[in-house]
């Protein structure tokens, strides 16, 4: 999945696409007009956020501040509901996401989630072989 970058400030996306805790005056690390390959994807009843990397980091950001522009997923990609599962759904009461789309050690392995997100080096090491960064 490709998309490309049409703001960064969280003003431009619905309120309810945002980031919980961004009032619409952040300003999310990316730059306009470039394209990101995404990585994952986070759902909730109304928004997406999407998993793309910036400046060798992976970042959840607010699908409202990019337009799509090749909506195929990669094959290898697994759906987990994270409702109910322990550490998952501890993002699922904090945030409201419901679902969770990326390769599978992503979706199954929480401490490799973690790592991600907190960009520990060796599951950063391990995220980008996955994604075909290295």
């Amino acid at each position: 999945m490709k998309i490309i970058c049409l703001s960064n400030q969280g003003s431009f996306a619905p309120a309810e696409q945002l980031t919980p805790g961004d009032d619409g005056s952040l300003v999310y690390p990316i730059v306009v007009d470039q394209t990101y390959d995404v990585h994952g994807l986070l759902i909730a009843p109304n928004t997406c956020h999407v998993l793309v990397v910036v400046d060798f980091k992976p970042r959840w950001i607010p699908i409202g501040l990019f337009e799509i522009t090749n909506a195929e997923m990669s094959a290898d990609w697994v759906k987990v509901e994270i409702e109910g599962i322990p550490f998952y759904d501890e993002l699922h009461k904090q945030s409201g996401f419901t679902t969770l789309v990326a390769y599978p050690r992503l979706t199954e392995d929480p401490a490799h989630y973690n790592g991600v997100v907190n960009w520990e080096p060796d599951h950063l090491i391990d995220f980008y072989k996955e994604v075909g960064l290295v």
